[in-house]
């Protein structure tokens, strides 16, 4: 169930849902973000987050970044402090859908520097849907 979606012209954006029945917090991003982008971001993300939170329970991010590129330092620092919020409020693994390397890298290195507690690279959502899954 889509609880909360916000998109942008197709060059840039993302979407942020949950689902309900498996509570994972399910986000996709794309584009390369300037700073109004990743502002929305930031407000959205915690707004997801502490609905997460309120469950009470253990939950999972999927992040699809399969169209997403590297990003600028500012906006690096943004998605580091969210992946730290998520982290500080009970996140318990996240699978991440990647393709390109550079995303990979700098997805790893802000995953690295936010203290991730379980985390893992997929080719498809179907493989990630699956580890998050398990125990």
């Amino acid at each position: 169930m889509v609880k909360n979606t916000q998109g942008f012209e197709k060059k840039q954006g993302f979407e942020i849902s949950i689902d309900d029945a498996k509570n994972i917090l399910k986000i996709r991003a794309w584009g390369f973000w300037d700073a109004e982008v990743a502002g929305k971001y930031r407000y959205e993300f915690e707004n997801m987050i502490n609905e997460m939170k309120t469950r009470g329970k253990a939950w999972s991010t999927l992040v699809d970044v399969t169209d997403y590129s590297p990003q600028s330092a500012r906006v690096q620092k943004i998605i580091r402090e969210r992946m730290a919020l998520a982290t500080e409020c009970g996140l318990k693994k996240e699978a991440c859908i990647v393709q390109s390397l550079p995303t990979r890298w700098q997805m790893k290195h802000l995953a690295r520097q936010s203290d991730l507690p379980m985390r893992a690279e997929f080719q498809t959502e179907a493989e990630a849907m699956q580890w998050l899954s398990s125990n």
